[in-house]
């Protein structure tokens, strides 16, 4: 609702205000219609899933609307008052074509990761811990779209690297260019003959990556997954990945720890207080 009365306010072309307005009715509608059915409460989380994407694939012009210029030099200055160096120009010295495709992989199972945990909760009958999952990664998804209003950036591929050169200066095995191409398609790069730095969607600080998944290295843990190492291990290079691939500065994986932490603080703060009326 927040983005929606923004991009009004801010005078957004028509198609955002439009496209958010679809995705409120529709979560309401999903509410509606499950709210009384116990059995169907698992549906309604699946079903609520659906319009993230249309968020954020719309959230671009919003975020023009409120910053004029990208802040990566305010991220790029962090970190280098924290190591005394561009930490991916450094990593770029150690990489080897072996690190880079099996970390390129490991960057793709942001996807796997969740419907793994969700799936071993169903093959159980653990409802609760389901919901529980479902409901802290669709608030943290939404949470860190927030948060990317306020601290516009592209990553460090575009700024401290040439976008064009990283097939050659990173060059992975067999699957890392196929699975960047990908990335860069699901990031808002939908031509590759215009200039990606401007398609791209400024989804850089916060990490995501990092905040989605220490939410669900969070609930692993907490309720003893039987995938809980896999998803730690997994999730560690994960996290790892997004500096080494240069989609991040490490002030990025920083703050999603944080609020990737405050996320679930705050999910279940709201929770709890809906539970209670």
């Amino acid at each position: 609702m927040l983005l929606l009365v923004l991009s009004i306010i801010l005078q957004i072309e028509f198609v955002f205000p439009v496209l958010m307005m679809l995705s409120i009715v529709y979560i309401c509608l999903m509410n509606y219609l499950f709210r009384k059915k116990e059995a169907n409460n698992l549906l309604r989380y699946i079903f609520l899933i659906v319009p993230i994407y249309i968020i954020y694939n719309n959230i671009k012009p919003l975020i023009k609307k409120l910053h004029s210029t990208d802040l990566d030099s305010v991220l790029i200055n962090i970190d280098k008052s924290i190591f005394g160096l561009n930490p991916t120009e450094y990593l770029a010295t150690i990489s080897n074509p072996f690190l880079t495709e099996y970390l390129q992989i490991a960057y793709l199972l942001f996807y796997v990761l969740p419907i793994l945990q969700a799936l071993e909760y169903l093959m159980r009958e653990s409802k609760f811990e389901f919901q529980y999952l479902l409901r802290n990664m669709i608030f943290g998804f939404l949470f860190s779209f927030i948060l990317y209003l306020f601290i516009p950036a592209i990553g460090p591929r575009f700024t401290l690297h040439e976008y064009s050169m990283i097939n050659n200066e990173l060059p992975g095995l067999f699957f890392t260019e196929y699975i960047r191409n990908m990335v860069d398609y699901g990031g808002g790069i939908l031509n590759f003959n215009l200039n990606p730095s401007i398609q791209v969607n400024r989804d850089c600080f916060p990490s995501g990556h990092t905040m989605m998944t220490i939410i669900n290295i969070f609930v692993a843990f907490k309720y003893n997954s039987k995938l809980k190492y896999l998803i730690l291990f997994i999730g560690i290079s994960l996290i790892i990945s997004t500096v080494y691939l240069r989609y991040h500065y490490v002030i990025d994986l920083i703050a999603g720890v944080l609020f990737g932490y405050l996320s679930i603080k705050i999910e279940n703060l709201i929770n709890r207080k809906i539970q209670l009326k």
